[in-house]
């Protein structure tokens, strides 16, 4: 799928699992809880290594709607440096709560934003939100990004990873909406 540019960014699109795309930052939703059982949050704990989910629980009580963030972990060694962690939902297991996912990822995008992150890499954040279509999903984290974007995000490179490629067309889609142009 062609990259695009938007607001001073170029935007990939990439198909696989989050952890094989790393980036300076990585973007991943949490629970209030802080364990990083399954999904996204799960792959990148197993890659990163145990350490992670210690320092984000070690910041509790974790609030919904914000952003926690930790090291990499074993990452590291791939060029990561950070890891936001938006908490979306209260417990293991239960849905994602979209109010909660909006204020988070504008929170995660102004701290990476402000911590210096050129690069980063999220999945497909919103996929998990009860009854939600897939256009929906895309257009939670694309608009968060787009509005941290245009008042001047540090980032020049942002890697949206999905298994979906429903998903990754939906996203790429809603940032030519938005004005983005093909890179």
């Amino acid at each position: 799928m062609r990259e695009l540019f938007f607001s001073g960014a170029t935007i990939a699109f990439a198909y696989g699992a989050i952890e094989a795309h790393p980036a300076e930052a990585l973007c991943i939703v949490a629970n209030a809880d802080g364990i990083m059982a399954s999904g996204h949050a799960g792959r990148v704990r197993l890659a990163a290594g145990p350490e992670i989910e210690r320092e984000l629980r070690a910041q509790a009580p974790l609030l919904l709607g914000t952003s926690y963030l930790t090291g990499p972990g074993n990452l590291a060694s791939a060029g990561v440096r950070l890891i936001a962690h938006i908490i979306a939902s209260q417990t293991p297991g239960a849905p994602v709560l979209r109010t909660e996912l909006e204020r988070g990822l504008d929170r995660a995008f102004e701290q990476l934003s402000l911590k210096g992150m050129r690069s980063l890499a999220m999945p497909d954040i919103g996929m998990r939100i009860p009854g939600i279509s897939v256009e929906a999903a895309a257009a939670l984290p694309v608009g968060a990004l787009s509005r941290r974007l245009r008042l001047g995000a540090s980032f020049e490179r942002v890697t949206i990873v999905s298994l979906d490629r429903g998903y990754l067309q939906a996203a790429r889609d809603r940032l030519i909406a938005l004005g983005a142009l093909d890179a």
